[in-house]
């Protein structure tokens, strides 16, 4: 397989860097806990080879939950995914020569995924 030239010449769907951030408090004198994360992604461009580069937007996710303890064995979750939902886009660029006119082209594809908030309420038990 020949690499492909610079820049951006990377994995493809290999972003640059990611984050992770989550905490958990539980309330003092109450059986509740409380909790959350964010999952960050920067946006990036690969190049896939000298005429063809996919470029992906930023991508945030915060969730959070609440956890009611009922009993040591039970317990009550209600989660948020996605709390802020923010649409994730991708877009290809493909440079090519028309055979016929030997003119240069340029075909760009946009894909956008809406998002949407999750709620989900789970009942746990220990066995």
């Amino acid at each position: 397989m020949a690499s492909s030239p610079g820049p951006d010449n990377q994995l493809d769907q290999q972003a640059n860097a990611a984050g992770n951030i989550g905490a958990d408090y539980r309330l003092r004198g109450l059986p509740f806990t409380l909790g959350g994360d964010l999952n960050w992604v920067p946006g990036y461009t690969t190049r896939l080879d000298a005429r063809q580069t996919t470029s992906v937007s930023t991508k945030q996710v915060w969730d959070v939950y609440t956890l009611w303890t009922i009993s040591p064995a039970m317990g009550l979750r209600l989660l948020a995914n996605h709390l802020d939902p923010r649409d994730y886009g991708t877009t290809g660029v493909n440079d090519s020569v028309n055979v016929l006119t030997s003119a240069n082209e340029r075909t760009t594809s946009t894909n956008l995924a809406q998002i949407y908030t999750n709620w989900q309420l789970r009942l746990e038990l220990k066995l």
